[in-house]
């Protein structure tokens, strides 16, 4: 099984990807989202589908901003 995805990891990958830094709340609230199984830690699985619908909204917004003519 893999290591639990610690929240420091997580919100330097939403800061890598042009989010503004969380609060702690915000990040706790993150985290307990994610933890679908309730084990508190974020598993492989669990972390690979957050980064899906991750993926499917940057989309969107790029689609949606290509449609618009701002590319």
């Amino acid at each position: 099984m893999c290591p639990p995805c610690p929240a420091p990891r997580l919100v330097t990958a939403l800061c890598f990807l042009g989010l503004q830094k969380l609060k702690d709340a915000e990040i706790a609230g993150l985290m307990d989202d994610l933890d679908r199984n309730k084990d508190q830690e974020v598993n492989f699985q669990e972390y690979v589908t957050f980064l899906g619908a991750l993926a499917m909204i940057y989309n969107d917004a790029l689609f949606a901003a290509a449609f618009r003519g701002c590319f």
